[in-house]
């Protein structure tokens, strides 16, 4: 009687033991497939905002940075800036400043084409304040000098105060060559300072105006590698010092 009990016991235990089983796998198979479903979605999800976010991009750059704001002289893309309307900041109680300085911009600017004024410059203008990068704020861009002009690469890093080492990259362009990819910055930038005025001593005095001297840069005299080697003109060094230090 006791042996036929346990017997049943230990068949039912069985049974349920291999149904509690399947049911395991069942809801492992169903889950399973669940979460490859939703990893296909979000995949599909990721992948349609890539490609509106790419058509978005490609909406903006379809014109370039070609619209000149009045009053910092930048050029900019058209979602940048807002048209020029003079009426809109003359207001009343205006500040003289700011009144000039409208005054001036629409001056030279009084074409018939449309003017542009970018949002940074019309939100300072509206809170009756004169924007930071104004050209009117002393901030307008002279011409280069000659004896600047005509320097080379390395001739330029010694007269610096401080020369940037950086290794730069051609980020994925797709089809574009290496040429015309766009550049990015790899690795650690170090900014190295540099005494201008030991650097042009140590040159040596040219026997006349057209002397050139081959010079190498290096970011540590103990390193063996050579940053940058080039022909240099001490003359001409010297004479754009000259023009920095007036």
């Amino acid at each position: 009687m006791i042996q036929s009990a346990l017997n049943s016991y230990h068949t039912n235990k069985t049974v349920t033991t291999q149904k509690s089983r399947q049911l395991y796998n069942q809801r492992r198979r169903i889950l399973k497939k669940y979460s490859n479903i939703e990893s296909h979605k979000s995949i599909i999800k990721h992948s349609n905002l890539y490609i509106y976010k790419l058509k978005q991009f490609r909406k903006i750059i379809q014109e370039g940075p070609d619209y000149v704001c009045i009053s910092c002289a930048l050029a900019l893309f058209r979602n940048q800036v807002i048209p020029f309307i003079k009426e809109k900041y003359s207001k009343e109680g205006i500040l003289s400043q700011i009144e000039k300085h409208i005054q001036v911009n629409f001056n030279n600017n009084s074409s018939m084409q449309q003017q542009w004024i970018c949002r940074l410059c019309s939100d300072k203008m509206k809170k009756q304040q004169l924007p930071a990068r104004a050209i009117s704020n002393k901030l307008e861009v002279c011409k280069i000098p000659s004896e600047l002009k005509r320097l080379n690469n390395l001739e330029k890093h010694l007269i610096a105060l401080r020369l940037p080492f950086m290794k730069i990259v051609n980020l994925t362009s797709g089809k574009l060559s290496s040429r015309l990819s766009q550049k990015g910055t790899k690795g650690p930038l170090h900014c190295v300072p540099s005494d201008v005025q030991e650097t042009v001593t140590t040159l040596p005095r040219p026997v006349d105006k057209s002397m050139m001297v081959r010079l190498q840069l290096k970011r540590r005299l103990k390193y063996k590698a050579i940053w940058e080697e080039q022909l240099i003109n001490p003359t001409d060094v010297r004479d754009a010092l000259l023009i920095l230090t007036k």
